[in-house]
Formats: C-alpha cells, sequence, structure tokens
C-alpha cells in the first residue's frame, strides 16, 4: 500500500516528499506536495473506516467570524453542486462515520469518515468541490452568516450570529477565551473572536467575504489528510484534473511566529451573563508553552496533566478543591493545543475578584510544593500505563483518522512539522521511560521549569455581570442604526423569495448518490454466553484487555434513594476507601486499570418495566482482573463518608458540571424536560439526569449534608450483594476461564442481602410546559409526547416517517428559514416517544408550531423515502470497538432486547411504502392535534414572553 511510494517519484503533479514506517499504528505515512503547493497526508493501513480532512490555514484578523461564515456557507452550494444544501444532502444520503465542517482559532476543517468506499467518494467529491469551487451566493452568505431584516423591526438575523450569541452566554466559553488569549500579543490572530463577536460580525461586507475566501483558500494554504484502505492515486488524479491543473497557486498565509516571552506575569477582568443575584466568578492562572509542533514535548505534557488534574484525588486538583477558595475546579482546566503553543490553565470557580492575588500565590506555591515533596511514583506510572494502553487497545466510537489527525498531526502540520514526526507514540513513551529512569524528578523539573518558573503567566477573573447581556444587546443595536442605510426592501425580498424557492431537478441530480444496493445489509449478532451465576460473557478480539461491566439491579428503590445513588456514584472517586485516601484510591485504579466509572442509568425494557442500575465499568489487562476487583470489593465495603466535606466536595463538582453543559447540550436538556410527563421512566429520568436534579443538588448542599453519611450508608450495605449483581466481560476467548474464574470469586466475595423486588408503579401525570430561565439571547425547546408501540407497524412508520421530517422539513423551516443552529424529530424507540427539538434558537413560538407545520407540509418523494432506509441500513455498517460490542450486547441482556425483535424492526422499516408513511402522517397529525404535549424551554425571560400562555418557569440555580 504506502510503502509502494518512493521519495522524489512524481505520482502525476505530485511529488513525493517523504515516506515512514509508523509502527505505533501499523501504518505508513506518505507527504506528497503538488506543484500548486497543496500538501497530501496519507496514513495507509487496512482500515476500512476511511476518513479525510481538508484544513484551511485561516487566521483571523477581527471579530467578524468571516472564516466561520465562509466554514458554514461553503456548504451551500459550488460548481458541480449547485443545491441549496449539499451538506444535508450527503447527510441524508449517506452512511458515514462522521461528517462535518468545523471552525478553530487559525485553521478552518472539512472532515468526513465512512466504511463504505462508494459513500466516501461521493463525500469527498461534495467537500472537494466546496473547498474549491463554492457558489458564495450572496443569500447563503446572508442566511449562515448575517442580514438586516424588517420583519418585527429593523434587526439582524443569521444563523452564525444566532449561534454565537449562544456561544459567548456561556460563563465557560467566556472564561476559556479570557484565560487564553490574551498569553499571545497583540498582534496575533488568537486575540480575535475565531467564530465572531455578535456585535462585530454586522461589520462584515458580502464583499469582504468573497475576498477573504479568495485570499486563504487557495492550493499553498490547503492540506489534505486521507487515512485507511485506499487507492491514493486515484484521488490525486481526480484533484489534478478538476482543481489543481490550470489552478493559480496563490499565497501561502504566514504561520505567526512564537510570542515574544513574559518577563512578568500580567492579570486581565472580564465578564460573562449573570441572573438576578448571582454571584461568584472563576479565577484562572494559566501559562504559555512552547510550540505545539513539538509532539514529545505534547506527550510529556498530556502526562504531567494527567498526573497532575486527571482525577480529583489528582494532587492539583485535590489541593483546589481542598483550598476552600472556591467552588471547585474550572471545567476550563487542563493542556489546551489549539494554539501556535501550548496553554497550561488551572482555575477555581465561585470566587470573587479581590481573590486573584490569593489564587495566583496559591497556583504557584502549591505546584512548587509538589515539585519540591515529589510526585507519588506509582501516580506517574499510571499515567504512563494509562497512555500505553490507549496505544494497545483496538479504538472504537470516533474513527481512528480523525483520533490521529486532531489529536496528533494536526498540531505540527500546521505549523511546518513533518506529519509523521507527530506519530511516534510507542518511541515516545519509551524515550519518556528512559528519561524516567534517568531522571526520577523528570516530570518535577517539568513543573518547575514550564510552570512554576515561567513567567509568561497570565491569572485571569472572568465575573458573572447582570450587565453583560444588555451591554451586547446595545451594542448589537447600535450597530443596527449603523447600518440602518444600507437596508434594502428589495434585497430582503430577494432573500425571502431564494429562502422559499427550491433547487431545480437538474441540480439535485447532479448530487452523487447512493441506493440501498450500496450498502450491504449486515446485522450486528453478537453471540452472549452464560457462565451461570450472574455471569455473561462475550468472545472477541480485545488484544488481551477484559472490558468488564458490573451491574447492581436497584430498580426497586424509592426515586429519592435513585437520586442519593447519582451522588454515591460520584462519591466513590472524591472519598477515602478504608485506609487509603481517596487519592490513593483513585492511583491505584488508574494503576491497575485502563479506565473505570461508577454510574446510575436508568430505562425501560422491551416488558415496559422501568430498570435501573448502578453500573461499575472498567477495562484493565487480563492479568489485572483480579486486582480490579479487589479494588471494587474494597470501595464496596469500605467506602468512608463521615467526612461531610467530601460529600460537598462531590455535590459542588456535580453542579459545577450542570453549570458548564446546561446551554452546550441545551436541547437535550429540553428534550429531558418535554418528555417527563409522558411516562413514568422518562419523568424519573429527568429527575435523575436533568435539570431538576440540579436544583435537588443545591437542596442537598443547603439542607441535608448532615444526614446524608447515614443515609448513603445504608444504600451502601443495601446494594452491592451478590442477590442484586450481573457482572458481563467482553474477553479473548483464550483468556475467557481464566477470567471467568476469577469474576466467580469476585461475586462469591460480595455480601448477602435482598433480591430486587418487582414494584408496580403508578404513573397519572398529564403533558404540560416545563420552562426555566437563564441569561441567554438563543433558546432551546422540544416537544415530546407518545409514539405507537416498539415492534408495531405503525412504530415503524412513525420512526421513519419522522426521521424524515427532521432532515428535511424542519431543517428548512427552523434552520434555513428560522436561524436555528439545529433542529430535528425523531422517535426513540426504547422509550415509545415522538421528539421534536431545536438548538441555538432566536426564535420560539414559531419553532415550535413549526414543528406540527413540518409534519404537515413535508413532500415525500422517493429520494427521500430511500434516504431515510439509507439511514436504518447504516447504522449496522459502522465499526464497532470491542468494548463497544460488549457494552452494546450488556445494555441488550440489561432491557431483554432480543436479536429477532431488532431485526423485525429493521425489516419492518425497509419494508415501508410512501402510502405507509402517508398514514404515518396522518397517526402523527392526530397524536399532535388530540393527545397532551409535553413542552421543554430554556430560554431568557424575554424569548419566553414570545410562546404564551399560562407558563410558571423556574429560573435555573446558577
Amino acid at each position: 500500500m504506502g510503502n509502494d511510494y518512493r521519495i522524489n517519484d512524481m505520482h502525476g503533479n505530485f511529488r513525493v516528499i517523504s515516506v515512514d514506517d509508523i509502527p505505533s499504528y501499523s501504518s505508513t505515512g506518505v507527504l506528497l506536495r503538488h506543484r500548486s503547493g497543496l500538501e497530501v497526508y496519507w496514513l495507509a493501513n487496512d482500515d476500512r473506516e476511511r476518513f479525510f480532512t481538508y484544513t484551511i490555514y485561516t487566521p483571523p484578523e477581527n471579530d467578524t467570524g468571516v472564516f466561520h461564515i465562509l466554514e458554514h456557507t461553503l456548504l451551500t452550494g459550488s460548481g458541480k453542486f449547485p443545491v441549496r444544501d449539499p451538506f444535508m444532502g450527503m447527510i441524508r444520503n449517506s452512511c458515514n462515520t462522521f461528517l462535518n465542517a468545523m471552525t478553530g482559532p487559525d485553521r478552518t476543517y472539512f472532515p468526513a469518515a465512512s466504511p463504505v468506499k462508494k459513500d466516501f467518494d461521493n463525500i469527498f467529491q461534495v467537500y472537494t468541490d466546496a473547498v474549491f469551487d463554492p457558489l458564495l451566493r450572496k443569500e447563503s452568505f446572508e442566511q449562515e452568516g448575517i442580514r438586516l431584516t424588517a420583519k418585527g423591526g429593523l434587526h439582524f438575523e443569521g444563523v452564525v450570529f444566532s449561534e454565537m450569541q449562544g456561544d459567548i452566554s456561556q460563563h465557560e466559553s467566556v472564561v476559556s477565551a479570557a484565560s487564553t488569549r490574551p498569553l499571545f500579543s497583540e498582534d496575533s490572530p488568537y486575540r480575535h473572536e475565531f467564530g465572531g463577536n455578535p456585535p462585530d460580525i454586522p461589520d462584515l461586507s458580502y464583499e469582504e467575504f468573497v475576498a477573504t475566501y479568495r485570499k486563504h483558500y487557495n492550493p499553498a494554504n490547503i492540506t489534505l489528510f486521507m487515512y485507511g484502505d485506499l487507492e491514493l492515486d486515484e484521488y490525486l488524479e481526480y484533484l489534478d484534473a478538476n482543481y489543481l491543473g490550470e489552478r493559480e497557486t496563490g499565497e501561502r498565509i504566514a504561520r505567526p511566529s512564537l510570542t515574544p516571552a513574559w518577563t512578568s506575569s500580567r492579570r486581565f477582568t472580564a465578564y460573562s451573563n449573570a441572573e438576578d443575584g448571582e454571584e461568584g466568578g472563576t479565577v484562572m492562572v494559566s501559562w504559555l508553552l512552547p510550540g505545539v509542533e513539538d509532539g514529545r514535548l505534547g506527550t510529556e505534557l498530556s502526562l504531567l496533566t494527567d498526573i497532575l488534574l486527571g482525577n480529583p484525588g489528582a494532587p492539583l486538583y485535590r489541593a483546589i478543591i481542598d483550598s476552600g477558595l472556591g467552588r471547585d475546579l474550572s471545567s476550563v482546566s487542563g493542556l489546551s493545543d489549539s494554539y501556535r503553543e501550548y496553554v497550561f490553565s488551572a482555575g477555581i470557580t465561585g470566587c470573587r475578584e479581590e481573590q486573584c492575588d490569593e489564587i495566583e500565590t496559591f497556583m504557584t506555591g502549591t505546584l512548587e510544593r509538589i515539585a519540591e515533596e515529589g510526585l507519588d511514583g506509582r501516580a506517574v506510572e499510571a499515567a504512563l500505563r494509562r497512555m500505553e494502553f490507549k496505544l494497545k487497545e483496538i479504538p472504537g466510537g470516533i474513527p481512528q483518522g480523525y483520533r490521529l489527525f486532531f489529536m496528533r498531526i494536526d498540531k505540527g502540520w500546521a505549523y511546518g512539522a513533518n506529519p509523521s514526526d507527530m506519530l511516534r507514540s510507542s518511541e515516545t513513551l519509551a524515550e519518556i521511560r528512559s528519561a524516567l529512569e534517568a531522571n526520577p524528578r523528570y516530570f518535577e523539573d517539568m513543573i518547575m521549569r514550564y510552570l512554576v518558573d515561567n513567567p509568561h503567566r497570565l491569572t485571569s477573573v472572568t465575573l458573572r455581570s447582570e450587565s453583560t447581556l444588555g451591554d451586547m444587546k446595545r451594542e448589537i443595536e447600535a450597530q443596527v442604526e449603523r447600518h440602518r442605510a444600507e437596508y434594502s426592501a428589495d434585497e430582503e425580498a430577494a432573500f425571502d423569495a431564494f429562502e422559499e424557492g427550491s433547487d431545480d431537478q437538474a441540480a439535485v441530480s447532479s448530487l452523487p448518490r447512493l441506493s440501498l444496493g450500496d450498502i450491504p445489509d449486515e446485522k450486528v449478532l453478537i453471540e452472549r454466553k452464560s457462565a451461570g451465576e450472574g455471569i455473561i460473557y462475550n468472545t472477541l478480539h480485545t488484544g488481551g484487555i477484559v472490558y468488564g461491566d458490573v451491574a447492581f439491579d436497584v430498580s426497586d428503590y424509592t426515586p429519592e434513594e435513585l437520586e442519593d445513588m447519582v451522588l454515591l456514584s460520584r462519591l466513590f472517586t472524591m472519598c477515602d476507601v478504608g485506609e487509603m485516601s481517596y487519592s490513593d484510591f483513585l492511583t491505584e485504579l488508574r494503576f491497575i486499570t485502563g479506565g473505570s466509572s461508577f454510574s446510575l442509568e436508568v430505562g425501560s425494557d422491551t416488558v415496559g418495566e422501568t430498570k435501573a442500575y448502578f453500573l461499575c465499568r472498567f477495562k484493565c489487562f487480563e492479568r489485572c482482573l483480579g486486582d480490579t476487583y479487589s479494588l471494587l470489593l474494597k470501595a464496596f465495603g469500605e467506602l468512608r463518608l463521615e467526612k461531610e466535606e467530601r460529600i460537598r466536595a462531590a455535590l459542588r463538582d456535580i453542579e459545577s458540571e450542570y453549570q458548564s453543559s446546561v446551554l452546550r447540550s441545551g436541547h437535550s436538556f429540553a428534550l429531558s424536560a418535554a418528555s417527563a410527563d409522558i411516562s413514568y421512566t422518562l419523568s424519573l429520568t429527568d429527575r435523575l439526569q436533568g435539570l431538576p436534579f440540579w436544583f435537588r443538588v443545591v437542596d442537598m448542599l443547603r439542607d441535608e449534608i448532615p444526614s446524608l453519611p447515614s443515609r448513603l450508608l445504608a444504600l451502601l450495605a443495601r446494594t452491592f450483594v451478590r442477590e442484586r449483581v450481573t457482572v458481563h466481560l467482553g474477553v479473548e476467548e483464550s483468556g475467557a476461564d481464566g477470567s471467568i474464574a476469577v469474576t466467580r470469586g469476585f461475586i462469591e466475595s460480595l455480601g448477602r442481602g435482598d433480591a430486587p423486588q418487582r414494584v408496580e408503579r403508578k404513573f397519572d401525570s398529564t403533558p404540560g410546559v416545563s420552562a426555566y430561565t437563564t441569561a441567554t439571547p438563543v433558546s432551546y425547546s422540544a416537544m415530546a409526547l407518545s409514539s405507537s408501540p416498539f415492534g408495531t407497524k405503525e412504530h415503524a412508520r412513525e420512526k421513519l416517517f419522522l426521521s424524515i421530517v427532521g432532515q428535511n422539513a424542519l431543517w428548512s423551516l427552523i434552520r434555513e428559514k428560522g436561524g436555528a443552529y439545529g433542529a430535528g424529530a425523531l422517535v426513540d424507540s426504547n422509550e415509545d416517544v415522538m421528539l421534536f427539538y431545536t438548538y441555538r434558537d432566536p426564535r420560539l413560538g414559531e419553532s415550535i408550531d413549526d414543528f406540527t407545520k413540518g409534519v404537515r407540509e413535508e413532500v415525500l418523494s422517493g429520494n427521500k423515502i430511500e434516504d431515510a432506509k439509507l439511514a436504518v441500513l447504516s447504522r449496522d455498517v459502522r465499526p464497532l470497538s470491542p468494548q463497544m460490542k460488549a457494552f452494546l450486547d450488556f445494555r441488550r441482556y440489561l432491557y431483554r432486547v432480543e436479536d429477532e425483535a431488532r431485526l423485525r424492526a429493521k425489516r419492518d422499516q425497509l419494508s415501508l411504502t410512501a402510502e405507509d408513511l402517508e398514514a404515518a402522517r396522518e397517526e402523527v397529525l392526530g397524536r399532535l392535534s388530540g393527545e397532551p404535549k409535553g413542552i421543554g424551554i430554556i430560554a431568557s425571560e424575554k424569548i419566553l414572553e414570545q410562546y404564551g400562555g399560562d407558563v410558571h418557569p423556574k429560573t435555573l440555580p446558577f
């Protein structure tokens, strides 16, 4: 494959620059350069999940977000594919495992992956034409970026404009920017908001937008990464013949120099949105480190970050929690490699501005103390082992090509390093081990060199201010007045005509398509074996790794007890265990395993029972399985819950997670709120995982800390008994007998207790509106109502029909015309519920009305139906890692999902006709008009006023 290439050989107009063996990833790396300046790097191997990405170097010169708007607009029509939305065209007609476009601080990416070659080629053609020959229609610029409209009073609209209003309303987004950007010089592109600052976006003209594309999107400023089992020459010839042969080279945008080092530390203050009466900001201490093209240093810094902050018992993390200086470790803490240089940050939430000096002194003093006292050798070894474990593990989920590009290759290639040099993972770890053997204080010296003695340090404070959102609104209103003279009723009419129009058939036919016959009808059947006594397992090719899932059935617990179990899942990583401090316990767990987690899961099984499981998940080498079980047994039997400060810290940790995720995942919380009155299971899910649990955490912190230890100890004794346990293993066949024997010993070592009892749950609730207010200029809304039962033909056709509506009519009404960042519709077969949602939406009531409008107006066509069926087939062709296969089978076991029922449901969907889907439309419309619907909303009070009706919102407890 890649070994057939030789340095200086010509492949058309591409010259081979380097060919390297990459043993860490069983690959060959081939770097080529076209005479136009385009560089191509191929990581050749036998992985059928092929991946590619175009990367364009796009350092911003202002805050207008021009490159973000270009990223959106390039995928709204090109020379060969002049449809209005080829991106959604490919989403609908594809079995991709990844398909997106992204803008970063100085680069723009167009990545995609697929396990089916024809699909991969289709996407490659569409993305290539988008990058090299986009239409850049003014209407697309106005739709995706910014435009003036007089509807409802003169104001700005645009998808990116709305998206960024939502982004900068998130406290953590402001913290991230405030703690990194000021580290760079005033003329650095990193000083700018690469996504676009809403008050500045209106200053971008269409002419500047087009000129920026022409300057930056030229071959000398573009790279192409390709990965997997493919014939590279086929793609090189395609590029040369269609895009590069006659194209002018253009300008290669200069990369920034390394930032001049500071001689003393500096300060920076920023402000984020706050609710009335909300207090407390975030203080971050950040350091600028050397350039990201040093791959070995990146590995060393990743290891050091894991050692210092990788878990609540890590020395810096623990010191922050125990300091009493604030509420919790900031979620923004860690190592960033998104810039020209690495940035390390650590911070504390719930602080006051006057604490800056104290926190800066605390951070530097703590790091110096850690270095002087020395790191725990076992913690250092645990970090090294975990990194080695990742190298040996067969990956899954995110495509391996994506992982390797964004985690390794991209960092150095953008600044002149050979991509192959960023992939020496095994060699680099060996070198680090040798260096550590020669100097046992290797990482302590790094702490002193890069942190304690590094004066290029920034202490930033991000304060919550009630005026921030108002200030932004006033700035935008001022921009409306400044640009008022530019408004043209004729241009708005032209835009409206464009929005209301549709692609002609010739344009639609230009898009390459998959047919049902292009995707194999694979069946993900995982052979399950039973060893009796609560043990089931799968024999898989795992590379000698055991994937273990230990489930304790707590389905008979009350909702109040399950709330305590959620807290208990966090306490396993934040409390002492017997004579071991929680730091020592976590170090030992990380030393022995490649990863572990504790969580509570709730769902409905296929016979309608609500099930709840406390899950302990881990992965380890076969030789470490017994030690892993010993640690779990110790935790189950000796968890120390008497220290109230540890319980308080765990609750603060959960609270911080909500604060950082509520707007980032606002549609998920809205969906949960909308569903809560549909069934007991969904009500319980919302109570334990939705926004109500945030309020519950606040109550626990305020009133219940003294009573929690006794309650939790009682649950501990009741839960972790052999009568409630089921263990699932994913293991190599050669190691199955030994692993089963060790597992049997683990179960026998559990105490005796009561088996779970079947409980009749009464549920009588009428769906209504659940609304939450917060300071956000956009909304997140959702609607939920019951679907037909799983296994019926009605369910199958509702599911397929709503998948069509979500990707077509709703996308057009809410995304393209309404300006929301996203929208969708689906049927959750596990819970028999129909769901509709919007994401970062400038509207509210109109979008909720559009849920029904989309169902009513969807035009069914043969292509749409075939696309929906392709999606059904695609679910089973996407590669699964051994860990994913093992856990998938375990969940099927826990929730009684039978293969025959799954395959029958799949066959039912594939057999549906247009008449069936028209019947589904009537069924859904009937439910929408005749049944109570759950509505979930997260929005500001002002936006909530758009909805009207009798709504009693709760204010989120930021």
